[in-house]
């Protein structure tokens, strides 16, 4: 069952009142933002379910060509350091009291650009972003013409 905004914390109403304006908000700010919160509905959600939903491990990156080179097509490398992190029992042997491993490595891919590409296009290296365990993220190139 969704959620309505909650009333206006009474610390927050102190804090207007200890600084001598009588409050926070105005009584007229105060109905405002209650006609507001009114009409929001804030879902219930586990925080794993959250977390889930919000923690990518894609990397987003954005490589600029000139107006020339997005014309006549071509290839860059592209450098990028992603995480890794482990929860394995092996791994934990390893590093004896640690619950998770985290690491960075740098990795580079040749992106290469057909002839008349446009701005906003999207490159996907499939599996080459972020790893947590068995899972792996996508690295994502836009590019941006300048």
């Amino acid at each position: 069952m969704p959620k309505k905004c909650p009333p206006l914390p009474a610390e927050l109403r102190a804090l207007g009142e200890d600084r001598g304006n009588g409050g926070f908000l105005s009584n007229d700010d105060e109905e405002a933002l209650a006609d507001f919160c009114a009409g929001v509905d804030l879902p219930e959600i586990e925080f794993s379910t959250w977390r889930d939903l919000h923690y990518s491990l894609d990397l987003v990156l954005t490589i600029s060509l000139s107006r020339q080179e997005a014309r006549q097509g071509g290839s860059r490398e592209v450098k990028f350091v992603r995480t890794i992190r482990e929860n394995s029992a092996e791994k934990r042997q390893k590093a004896p009291g640690t619950k998770k491993l985290k690491s960075k490595e740098s990795a580079s891919a040749l992106i290469s650009w057909p002839p008349q590409v446009l701005p906003g296009t999207v490159f996907t290296l499939v599996a080459q972003g972020d790893r947590r365990e068995s899972h792996r993220g996508d690295v994502k190139i836009t590019i941006r013409i300048s």
